[in-house]
């Protein structure tokens, strides 16, 4: 299990330096409306193709096609190094990569929750979570080290090494329990148009949580159009600040990432729910300090919260029959097109000179309300007798 985890952080590490260096390419030669345009194109990908793929494979296969699609990433980079300064073929990869991202992490999902047992699951779940925090570190910090030694080249052939590693990774991981771990494993082929309907199954059982997923994407989505402006205009960080800021959250989620994997339990379910909100309020109000301690809390409790709901959907998903990777590219596409949503409101707010001040403690108040959900998720689970499986436990399993 272990190497998964770890496979999963060095994709993801992987993606993000190279697409970190592209963007910082094209924001350089070209300017904010093409690097805006590498934003659209990935979301559009994921919401418009990744499940629909999806439906087209056979997901008791997750971990060979997980493997694959490290090989198709390496190829792309091999591909790309010829013409890595044309704008239109950099749109063309940044999608292309999104929507291969969008039919791994379902089937990344599906893997871990059916290879951990149940009472290490939702620490499985969590490095998951973790992981992609952390790598939003370790990418573009990839990215910042070897940008000057051998420019973007240097980054998408180091970029390309890691997808080689990823892929004997997963290729070491024993997967025999995978076909026996029951219930549907693919969604059934329809139009591409039910690619956007809700999953068969999801019934009650699942649909506090889902709202709770997507309360947690409205949210997310807030920080993401605040971050910069905040570290800018409120802190007037210099861009090597702003650098070390974002890398404060990843390194929060590198703390969950390796607190899981040795085996260490972590806290109560609860507790980063009630902390993530103050936690925003320090990086945003209380100076430099604040700004480094409060986005490290950020960066470690949003894992927490994250791999707590990945958890029980999960969980629920399979109690109730639900083909797994589908509900996960399904719930993939939720936070995807409320994201685009989050951020047109956000882009009109900054438009109207809404004051900075005010969209912080908007989406402070969205965590206040995620926090709330969450409260009210965690005492169903008690009543129903399932609480006691709550705690954050870590993955054991050295596969």
């Amino acid at each position: 299990m272990r190497r998964l985890l770890l496979a999963n952080l060095i994709s993801g590490s992987a993606t993000l330096a190279v697409f970190t260096a592209l963007a910082a390419y094209v924001q350089q030669t070209v300017g904010a409306t093409a690097t805006t345009a590498l934003f659209l194109v990935q979301t559009v990908a994921v919401i418009a193709l990744a499940r629909w793929i999806l439906r087209l494979l056979p997901s008791e296969r997750a971990g060979l096609l997980w493997g694959l699609g490290q090989v198709v990433q390496l190829l792309l980079c091999v591909l790309l190094l010829p013409v890595r300064e044309d704008l239109a073929l950099i749109v063309v990869y940044a999608g292309v990569v999104a929507g291969l991202g969008g039919v791994s992490a379902p089937l990344m999902l599906y893997l871990v929750g059916r290879l951990a047992e149940e009472p290490l699951r939702q620490g499985a779940l969590t490095g998951l979570a973790s992981g992609r925090t952390a790598s939003l570190a370790i990418g573009p910090g990839i990215a910042a080290v070897l940008i000057p030694v051998g420019g973007v080249a240097t980054v998408i052939l180091v970029a390309a090494l890691l997808y080689a590693a990823c892929a004997a990774l997963v290729a070491h991981t024993r997967h025999a329990r995978l076909t026996s771990a029951g219930g549907d494993t693919q969604a059934p082929a329809r139009g591409f148009l039910s690619t956007f309907a809700r999953p068969d199954g999801v019934g009650r059982g699942l649909v506090p949580m889902v709202i709770l997923w997507a309360v947690l994407a409205l949210a997310g989505g807030a920080v993401n159009a605040v971050e910069f402006p905040v570290m800018d205009v409120l802190h007037g960080f210099s861009a090597s600040m702003i650098g070390v800021t974002l890398a404060a959250y990843g390194v929060g989620g590198l703390v969950v990432f390796v607190l899981n994997t040795l085996n260490v339990d972590i806290l109560h379910p609860l507790v980063p729910f009630v902390v993530l909100p103050f936690a925003l309020l320090g990086w945003a109000f209380l100076g430099p300090a604040g700004a480094l301690i409060g986005f490290f809390l950020t960066g470690a409790t949003y894992s927490l919260v994250s791999g707590w709901i990945r958890y029980v959907i999960d969980r629920e998903a399979t109690r109730s029959g639900v083909v797994i990777v589908d509900l996960w590219a399904w719930l993939q596409q939720i936070a995807a097109g409320i994201s685009v949503v989050v951020y047109l409101l956000f882009l009109a707010a900054f438009a109207l000179a809404v004051s900075l001040t005010l969209l912080v403690f908007l989406m402070v108040g969205l965590f206040g309300v995620l926090g709330w959900f969450g409260v009210v998720a965690w005492r169903s689970e008690r009543r129903a007798g399932r609480g006691s499986v709550q705690e954050p436990s870590a993955c054991t399993d050295r596969s």
